[in-house]
């Protein structure tokens, strides 16, 4: 290619390069945004999967309850556990 007059090649070599490393920079940053909002979203699963498990936990321990009182010979924790069962709807 032969010369342009009034065009500086070193000018637009810098203006190339600066323009690289800005498209370089902004998929960097697209990267950083879906790495932010995926911890957001694991972090919402966490905070779910906790409460659920919290839950399970105090059914658990209610559960051992009960069968804490049937080693005793606490015929109401059967009574108890035969209350739930109606209280709870039917599910297909």
């Amino acid at each position: 290619m032969q010369k342009i007059e009034g065009v500086e090649i070193g000018d637009l070599v810098q203006e190339a390069s600066k323009q690289i490393l800005l498209a370089q920079k902004d998929e960097v940053l697209d990267l950083v945004k879906k790495l932010i909002q995926k911890a957001h979203g694991l972090t919402e699963d966490v905070k779910r999967a906790k409460h659920e498990l919290k839950g399970k936990e105090d059914k658990l321990a209610k559960t051992l309850a009960r069968i804490e009182k049937l080693r005793a010979g606490d015929w109401s924790a059967l009574q108890e556990q035969q209350g739930e069962k109606k209280e709870q709807p039917v599910t297909e």
